[in-house]
């Protein structure tokens, strides 16, 4: 995956342990950073409980974890 940052915004914070696992098979070992935020409304849209931001790297190589 491309995508080195990713946000998540919740209503309810709870709901991120069922979001995680998902997140983890969706970008294996190489996963993005991650910020869950949980807000009053994380979607202009009624009924959304849940919505993300994502960068992506778009350079010709993969991106470098940095460690530290």
């Amino acid at each position: 995956s491309r995508v080195v940052h990713l946000t998540v915004f919740v209503d309810d914070i709870e709901v991120f342990t069922k979001i995680a696992p998902m997140l983890e098979r969706a970008f294996g070992k190489q996963r993005p950073a991650l910020y869950a935020v949980e807000v009053a409304r994380p979607a202009p849209i009624d009924g959304v409980s849940v919505s993300a931001t994502a960068i992506a790297w778009t350079g010709a190589d993969l991106p470098k974890r940095i460690t530290g």
